[in-house]
């Protein structure tokens, strides 16, 4: 039987600039056999794992990652909290499959798990495609969001919480609105972190509290991020959704109101719309405005939407 590790470690081996690996699930003892295996002369070491509380209590990804990680010249860690791909790559060739960057995953420990890694060339278009999605929705792990995440962990240790399966169960409120046609909801995005820490919720109006905490359980945040890594968290999860995706390939000219809301219309069905378009579409803009707002401006003068750091009127 052909067990994934040894694949790994030749891929490693091969390394001569880049080596990148992503995997939500990474163990310490793990890592480390795989930077051992990589040639000093790979100046770029690029690892992305998704730091889910649960999953660290439960013993099945490491927080330790990182200070190996940092050890090591021209190494880095990103997050990125809704990843499921194992995907391994050093310069053009490319492993992916289903094992986890782990003792178990790959084959180093007993008893294993039964796992598959399969070769194929990098320059595929879907491979670079996947690989810019997930540096693009990933956050850089700092000793803030480890500290964050760890205060998580001993929160759910100390509540007696066990984790069992790998996928968290699903927030009933949430679970009929397909991911690619969610919408958020809370027309005044600067309140949902208030809303997340339940701070001053009493000054919040009804039905923009209900909102928000549907947006929340929606995104299914940690707990305990600080504002910072609250702001980055749901930044990270807008660039992924399908709808804000399909919005940034017209977004390079300005999007008037009129034709956010037939964006809307067109992108989402009926069924899957809580308001009408008019709402849904100025809900979308605040949000990309607020959190995402090195990447979306309100051209002077106008209620449109357009992507840039740097917007002038766009003449039509």
């Amino acid at each position: 039987m052909l067990l994934p590790g040894p694949e790994l470690i030749d891929l490693c081996r091969n390394g001569k600039k880049e080596v990148i690996l992503i995997a939500p699930f990474m163990k310490c003892d793990a890592v480390q056999m795989a930077f051992d295996a990589i040639p000093r002369s790979v100046t770029s070491v690029k690892c992305v794992t998704r730091w889910k509380a649960e999953e660290v209590l439960a013993g099945v990804s490491d927080l330790e990652v990182f200070d190996l990680i940092k050890e090591r010249n021209g190494a880095s860690l990103h997050v990125q909290p809704v990843l499921h791909a194992k995907y391994y790559r050093a310069d053009d060739a490319c492993l992916i499959g289903s094992a986890n960057l782990t003792k178990r995953g790959m084959g180093w420990a007993m008893p294993s798990n039964l796992e598959l890694l399969v070769h194929l060339e990098a320059k595929l278009d879907r491979l670079r495609a996947f690989e810019a999605l997930v540096f693009s929705t990933a956050i850089e792990a700092t000793d803030e969001l480890r500290s964050e995440v760890a205060h998580t962990v001993q929160e759910l240790e100390d509540e007696g919480n066990v984790y069992i399966a790998e996928e968290t169960p699903t927030d009933d409120s949430t679970s009929s609105i397909p991911p690619e046609y969610w919408l958020p909801l809370c027309l005044r995005p600067e309140l949902l972190f208030p809303i997340f820490t339940e701070t001053q919720t009493d000054r919040i109006v009804g039905w923009t509290l209900e909102a928000g905490r549907r947006d929340i359980g929606a995104l299914r945040i940690p707990k305990h991020l600080s504002a910072v890594y609250f702001r980055k968290y749901v930044a990270a999860l807008l660039r992924q959704s399908p709808v804000v995706q399909a919005l940034n390939k017209i977004a390079h000219k300005p999007i008037t109101p009129a034709e956010g809301r037939e964006f809307i219309a067109e992108h989402v069905p009926e069924d899957y719309r809580a308001y009408g378009n008019d709402q849904h579409w100025e809900t979308m803009r605040n949000w990309l405005l607020h959190f995402l707002s090195n990447e979306y401006r309100q051209p002077t003068g106008s209620f449109d939407l357009q992507r840039g750091t740097e917007i002038a009127r766009y003449s039509r």
